[in-house]
């Protein structure tokens, strides 16, 4: 027959198949099955039950109000069979005063609808509604003849949450779905036969209802409907029911995904799934971390799965659900480096482009307009048609990229950061004390200054001021490291975190709440714990240098006077590579001290200790090892400095472990003590520095340029003396040295010591000339002429300091030359980017360069591309992209 109308949807399907729909009721291990025949007949007897109530007439809104699948999807046909439009209710608003508010304006905006429900589910709280409990209608009423309706009037209203204001209503026209339903086809074509559909989501969420329940129908194959509830509790339920049913298409957003990944990585007893039935995963509503689609993809393999199982998808309520596919992933963003997947391509019936950022589409699968709303549907559309969808992105070779919702931004010192990267940056710290898939961030108001806000629910006991403190602390070190601003921090009860109905926790609902005063209690409850908590640990500065230092340092934080203890590590409250090199200008000067070496800053990393430091008499003897962060079970990582000597540029790389110790090495040479003249002086000091804070492997070595070839030269070392060394990794550094490099001079270590520094530009670098300058002052001090002085002040540079760097360089330069590298390594990992302009080549050439350290190992290298450039790697913007690799090849290595 010829599908018209979504009822001949069900009437096809009721004729010619003996399928149907299975509800899980909630708590029960078998499904409750109705049959697509047996669902039309009874659609069709209690749509004249409906035409007994009062004041009933064609065409009215019918606000379906259930708490579960089987009565939404039996009332949902009923209302289309009696010629009326569905319109389904989302969850009502906790607040009393919130929920008046909301029904008030469901009957001003649906035009006075009858709500159809259960009599547990309402509260008789004076709605304006016409409520209607369905046990309270006739048992039986004469047959009607079903209406019909036309293609391009609506099948159904779907409400939008209304967090951030009033809800909409989105009217879904018979035409309009049914294309949706053709380029669904079209774009994730599966064989209706062989394959059930499942659906684990409220049925008052476009993607449940027509990704799932009208798609399943169109195509006239079974479909599973689980209650939310059971799935969450016990996620592996999922693969459960996807095995049981044969199940081979269904949804799962991006937080359910990363809680798959964690059970299945833990290796699950007694499972034995088959899953070669499952061919898309269509995941949307939220980003995707292409790590965890990479991850999970290939766990799902294992039990059958295609390995691009998992769909990346764009979609709104406004264009039925999916519309906008992602199949090659995470290959395709692999291949490209992504950090969140692409969303993919559009299905047939839909069109789209990208405005300064902003991302609009058309076709006949998008809406026309809100539903009695005027006002929003032309805000909604562009001059020339356009629906304006409220998210930015790009698209590139065809595939959309999503950055955020416009709405959503938070902006820190005129710089923009996406919410989900903030949530995705904490939740990857692993806190000890934090529910995984429990934060959220949003921006929040200190009068006029906007910051970063993080929701977390604990899973401490509530009035655990340690544990309140330490996660606190953690999770102001972690966005410190993205924004460089401290974030705003409340804990929350998990029954005070609304989800979704897709299952995710609602950041527009959190973010109402908060400003409306709803969790005023919390925040006096936090702030008045945390300060607790600091009052009993808190050991004020005792000596002059002491207090000199906590004022300077209290400065950098803009933190008042004393409220620093002298015990507190300064790395956690956050301190930077330059507040480091600023806190040591400032005390120079506040002390009348010439020059405080950089690894007495580093190694001191207390005010207590760095006061007891400064004013000791006793001469310090050189120790090769930085402790950068000290927490964390895992197998340490040791860092070699790179061409500069100093371990200052890891600081930002070490912050992001929290699972692991990082030390680094750091030259002889910044003090009066002499550089290393041959490298075999320089390992054996290393090593034994080493081993002195890690007797026995395994180890994980990882070099930075010059560092590179040291790190290979130590794991040689270590395996000689019997020893596991699990990780050897060379950053961006080939195992010999080529063109210029071999002939590096004064001048070249001062010019790439001024860029690397930012006191310089890139084209000052490669334009300068020491033409007249014999001395080596002389070039010193043409660079500083040039130099940016607010940076050099910054930094408490001035020309001595950098001549004695520069030399340093230089000495280590001149060590290299003596050295030819040889022997070979169990394994390496190489990390590479786009190389310097000394090299010569481009990155593909780099790459095949750098394939040179294979020869250098017993069981081959792998290698690693890496966004950014050489001199920028460890910078802002691409550090927190090395951690994650880094973290992914040690765990691929055993560590």
């Amino acid at each position: 027959m010829a599908i018209q109308t979504i009822i001949d949807l069900l009437e096809k399907a009721a004729g010619t198949r003996d399928q149907g729909i299975g509800v899980y009721p909630r708590g029960s291990t078998e499904p409750q099955w109705l049959t697509y025949r047996s669902l039309r007949e009874l659609a069709r007897a209690n749509s004249s039950r409906l035409r007994t109530i009062p004041s009933f007439k064609d065409g009215v809104v019918i606000l379906l109000h259930f708490a579960d699948h089987l009565d939404n999807i039996i009332w949902f046909w009923s209302t289309l069979y009696a010629g009326c439009i569905p319109a389904m209710s989302t969850p009502l608003p906790k607040v009393a005063t919130h929920r008046s508010k909301h029904l008030s304006h469901l009957h001003s905006l649906l035009g006075d609808p009858i709500c159809l429900t259960r009599k547990e589910l309402w509260e008789d709280d004076g709605t304006p509604l016409r409520i209607v409990d369905i046990q309270t209608l006739p048992a039986s009423a004469s047959t009607m003849e079903s209406r019909t309706s036309a293609r391009n009037t609506p099948a159904v209203l779907m409400l939008t949450s209304g967090s951030t204001g009033q809800a909409k209503a989105v009217p879904l026209t018979q035409q309009q779905i049914l294309a949706s339903l053709d380029g669904k086809c079209a774009a994730l074509p599966v064989e209706p036969d062989r394959v059930s559909f499942l659906n684990w989501i409220r049925l008052d969420h476009v993607g449940s209802l027509v990704e799932i329940h009208l798609h399943g129908l169109f195509l006239g194959t079974n479909q599973l409907h689980v209650e939310p509830e059971n799935i969450l509790a016990n996620p592996l339920l999922f693969l459960t029911l996807i095995h049981k049913h044969r199940v081979g298409r269904t949804f799962a957003p991006n937080f359910f995904l990363v809680e798959l990944l964690r059970l299945l990585k833990a290796g699950p007893e007694n499972v034995d799934f088959d899953l070669s039935c499952l061919r898309y995963v269509v995941s949307g509503g939220e980003s995707n971390s292409v790590e965890v689609c990479d991850r999970l993809s290939s766990l799902l393999m294992n039990y059958g799965a295609p390995g691009n199982v998992i769909v990346p998808g764009f979609g709104m309520t406004e264009t039925c659900a999916g519309s906008i596919y992602n199949s090659n992933c995470p290959v395709y963003d692999l291949q490209h480096g992504f950090e969140f997947a692409s969303v993919g391509e559009c299905v047939p019936g839909i069109e789209m482009r990208a405005r300064s950022g902003s991302i609009e589409l058309r076709g006949p699968i998008v809406f026309t307009g809100y539903w009695n709303n005027g006002a929003a549907t032309a805000e909604a559309f562009t001059g020339d048609g356009w629906f304006k969808t409220g998210d930015t992105g790009f698209i590139h070779e065809g595939k959309l990229h999503l950055s955020g919702r416009t709405k959503e931004m938070i902006s820190i010192n005129s710089v923009k950061y996406l919410p989900q990267d903030l949530d995705s940056a904490v939740e990857e710290a692993q806190i000890p004390g934090i529910i995984p898939q429990h934060v959220v961030c949003f921006a929040h108001f200190s009068g006029n200054k906007e910051e970063v806000c993080v929701v977390y629910c604990p899973d401490y006991v509530w009035d655990d001021i340690e544990a309140r403190y330490n996660v606190a602390l953690a999770i102001t070190r972690r966005v410190l490291l993205i924004t460089s601003t401290r974030p705003y921090i409340l804990p929350l009860p998990r029954e005070s975190l609304e989800r979704t109905t897709l299952g995710k926790l609602s950041r527009s609902s959190l973010s109402t709440a908060m400003r409306a005063g709803q969790y005023a209690k919390q925040e006096e409850d936090n702030i008045c714990f945390i300060n607790e908590y600091k009052d009993r640990t808190h050991a004020p500065a005792s000596t002059a240098a002491e207090r000199i230092i906590a004022k300077e340092l209290g400065k950098l934080f803009n933190l008042p006077d004393g409220s620093i203890g002298v015990n507190t590590n300064h790395f956690d409250l956050g301190l930077t590579s330059v507040q480091l090199l600023q806190l040591k200008r400032r005390i120079e000067q506040r002390l009348n001290l010439k020059s405080i070496p950089i690894l007495t800053m580093m190694t001191n990393l207390t005010i207590r200790s760095l006061a007891h430091a400064l004013t000791s008499t006793k001469e310090k003897e050189y120790n090769p090892v930085v402790t950068l962060q000290p927490h964390g079970k895992r197998t340490p990582l040791w860092l070699v400095h790179p061409g500069t000597g100093e371990a200052l540029g890891f600081l930002d790389l070490a912050r992001f472990f929290t699972d692991r110790p990082v030390y680094a090495l750091h030259a002889r040479g910044f003090d009066d003590t002499p550089p290393f003249t041959t490298v075999t002086a320089c390992i054996d000091c290393y090593l034994a520095g080493i081993k002195a804070q890690q007797p026995h492997g395994p180890y994980a070595i990882a070099g930075y340029t010059l560092g590179a070839l040291l790190a290979f030269e130590l794991a040689k070392r270590l395996e000689a003396d019997g020893q596991e060394v699990a990780f050897v990794a060379s950053l961006d550094r080939l195992p010999y040295s080529v063109g210029g490099m071999r002939n590096v001079g004064f001048n070249q270590c001062l010019t790439h010591l001024a860029f690397f520094l930012g006191i310089i530009s890139k084209p000052t670098m490669q334009a300068l000339s020491f033409e007249h300058c014999d001395q080596k002052l002389a070039a010193v001090q043409k660079v500083v002429d040039i130099a940016d002085s607010e940076r050099m002040t910054e930094l408490g540079l001035d020309a001595g300091q950098i001549l004695k760097w520069a030399d340093l360089m230089l000495a280590l330069q001149m060590m290299l030359r003596q050295y030819s590298i040889s022997g070979t390594v169990k394994s390496m990992d190489v990390f590479y980017c786009i190389p310097l302009e000394i090299f010569g080549c481009g990155l593909d050439e780099w790459k095949e360069k750098m394939k040179a350290w294979g020869e250098y190992t017993r069981q081959g290298a792998r290698y690693h591309r890496m966004d950014g450039e050489h001199h920028n790697i460890l910078g802002p913007k691409y550090v927190r992209g090395l951690h994650k690799a880094f973290s992914r090849a040690m765990e691929a290595r055993g560590i």
